[in-house]
This record gives C-alpha cells, sequence and structure tokens, in this order.
C-alpha cells in the first residue's frame, strides 16, 4: 500500500475547476490532473480529486480539505450540496470492496504536490496524467513536480 494525495480547486473568476492526485516517490510518480470546465464549489473539486484518487487504488489516501470531505464520508456529516450526493451514494466508504478507507489530513507541507496539480490543470484547460488516457505534464513543470515530492517524503 502506498499514500496518495488529493487536492481540489474552484476558479469562480473563470467559472471552472480542478482537481490533482500524485502517487509516488521522489522519483516515480503516478499523477492525475483535472481540468473540470464547468462552474464548481471548491468542495466538488475536492470530491473530484478523491475520487481520481480512489482510482490509483489500494492506497491510503490524505487530502486538505478541512476534514469536511472526509467527516462526511464518515458519515458524521450530511452531504448536502444535489450534485454531490449521487456522487456520495455512489461512492461507498469502502471502495471496490477493499476493506476499510483510512482518511486523514496531511501533514502540513505533504499536499504540496496534489495542489500544483491541481493549478496546473486549469492553466491549460487541459487533463493531465500519468498514463493513458491523460497528456504528459509541460516540462517546465516537472522541476516543482519533482521538488514537491522531494519536500512530501523528506
Amino acid at each position: 500500500n502506498g499514500l496518495i494525495l488529493f487536492d481540489g480547486a474552484a476558479r469562480t473568476e473563470d467559472a471552472c475547476g480542478s482537481s490533482g492526485s500524485p502517487y509516488g516517490e521522489p522519483l516515480v510518480c503516478e499523477f492525475l490532473a483535472r481540468f473540470l470546465p464547468d462552474p464548481i464549489t471548491n468542495i466538488q473539486a475536492e470530491y473530484n480529486g478523491l475520487l481520481g484518487a480512489l482510482r490509483l487504488q489500494d492506497r491510503e489516501v490524505c487530502g486538505d480539505s478541512n476534514l469536511l470531505l472526509i467527516t462526511q464520508l464518515r458519515g458524521l456529516n450530511r452531504v448536502r450540496h444535489p450534485d454531490l450526493r449521487a456522487v456520495y451514494m455512489h461512492e461507498s466508504p469502502y471502495p471496490y470492496g477493499q476493506g476499510p478507507l483510512y482518511l486523514q489530513a496531511p501533514h502540513s507541507g505533504r499536499n504540496q504536490t496534489a495542489n500544483l496539480l491541481s493549478k496546473v490543470a486549469p492553466d491549460y484547460r487541459l487533463d493531465f496524467a500519468s498514463r493513458h488516457p491523460g497528456l504528459p505534464l509541460p516540462s517546465h513543470i516537472l522541476p516543482s513536480l519533482y521538488d514537491s515530492l522531494d519536500e512530501a517524503h523528506s
């Protein structure tokens, strides 16, 4: 098992959002960076980041959504937004029948890679991924990506 970090962001001025889900060691990184072209709330973008992280499966998942998302998935807080209810009802707290899901807020500075990925996608208005389907990250972003991975794993 490994660790996946996730983040989501809403850009109200551009009426769009994004999410980022990295996994990996400093020299190898699996990631998803999604551009969400419609107006979206920050919590919707966070859910998108979490779902992207879960698609990489068998991982410990951490996100910085102020624990609201985490408490919703544990059933401690209600999911009120109608667009999120369908997602919440579809996604079990125990995805893919793989047993309990361990969710926590990341330690300070540990979510920088997810944050970086969630900012790159709307800048280019494209999805990026380390695997198909998805485009590779622009080469000038890679040094920042690997620097943030180094910091997260130090």
